[in-house]
């Protein structure tokens, strides 16, 4: 995709969910605690609205 990107607009979203896992009570992954919901943030600036 990104030799048809001429806007700059093609990109990867990486980050500490399962499949699904981006839901608002999502703060755990296995024992590790972030201390936070983990989906509230990807939702706010990440997510594209549909």
């Amino acid at each position: 995709m990104k030799p048809h990107d001429s806007q700059n607009q093609t990109f990867m979203v990486l980050g500490p969910w399962n499949h699904g896992g981006w839901g608002p009570t999502t703060r755990h992954l296995g024992v590790l605690d972030f201390g936070a919901a983990t989906g509230d943030q990807y939702r706010k600036t990440i997510e594209a609205s549909f």
